[in-house]
């Protein structure tokens, strides 16, 4: 699917600079996935379709609609594209959003034994530690166990596993050089798909002309055809006459029985008819 398309490393670095944004921001705008709009009152009467009962089926995918749950999916995804600690500190912000805690506790879990160093940056430490609170004073107690188990590993990350630095910052920083160094790049690339589109649509520009003008020709070919066929039959006219002469009997004998259906079957021969026999009644 185009939206996973992590080929581009400055839509990359984008759109976790746009989700980073979204997630620190203090003022976020209500973000409605399916705004309704209130039709004007026409007068008309208004049908509501009735609702039925329908198997329970959730992909996953298209039918989340929650801007946290998209949130940590996109973040899920986008963060496993950066092998570093910003990419693995929000692919575990990503997956604590998503609620995903069993696999969010299994990554951390890999990332530890992985020993790579630092792990994740004490920004995402805090906002985990935010989302735990937040899950555990929740009314769901399914995944209760498995976010505790998270916590404790969480707080269990010893201070060479944590950096310090300002998360904002360095992914500002990062956008900037990617700008830098793919900008050229990527201006030119866009140029080049112009001039393939612009080429690609006269080709067929082209090729729609050509078959109009085909048709066109073979239309003019076959007018030609009929007037010639036409000239034809006047120059040779008194050279087949007699051709001409059958033909028109031979229609005319043709329209006479579909004119008159069934009439030689129901004539009688005047040889083989016999009179009835008339007999007179005595008074």
């Amino acid at each position: 699917m185009l939206q996973e398309d992590w080929e581009d490393p400055l839509t990359n670095h984008l759109a976790l600079y746009s989700c980073h944004m979204y997630l620190t921001s203090p003022y976020v705008e209500p973000w409605d996935t399916q705004p309704q709009e209130d039709e004007p009152d026409d007068g008309e009467e208004i049908k509501v379709r009735v609702k039925y009962l329908r198997n329970p089926y959730f992909d996953d995918h298209f039918d989340l609609n929650d801007p946290k749950l998209l949130m940590g999916k996109t973040l899920a995804s986008l963060g496993a594209q950066f092998p570093d600690p910003v990419g693995r500190t929000y692919q575990l912000v990503g997956l604590s959003l998503y609620n995903k805690w069993d696999k969010a506790l299994t990554l951390l879990q890999r990332f530890i034994s992985s020993k790579h160093k630092p792990v994740i940056f004490q920004a995402g430490v805090k906002k985990m530690e935010e989302l735990i609170e937040e899950s555990l004073k929740s009314e769901d107690t399914s995944n209760k166990e498995t976010i505790e188990n998270f916590s404790q590993v969480l707080h269990e990350l010893k201070s060479d596993s944590v950096m310090e630095e300002d998360l904002h910052e360095v992914i500002l920083g990062r956008v900037r050089h990617v700008v830098g160094e793919e900008e050229q790049r990527i201006i030119e690339k866009q140029c080049q798909v112009y001039k393939h589109w612009e080429k690609e649509r006269e080709e067929m520009l082209q090729a729609e002309v050509d078959q109009l003008q085909k048709q066109q020709k073979l239309a003019e070919v076959e007018k030609l055809k009929k007037e010639l066929d036409t000239k034809e039959k006047i120059l040779f006219f008194f050279e087949n006459e007699e051709k001409w002469q059958l033909e028109i009997e031979n229609k005319r004998v043709k329209y006479e029985k579909q004119k008159q259906p069934g009439k030689a079957k129901n004539k009688i021969d005047d040889k083989d008819y016999i009179p009835p026999e008339v007999r007179r009644s005595s008074n």
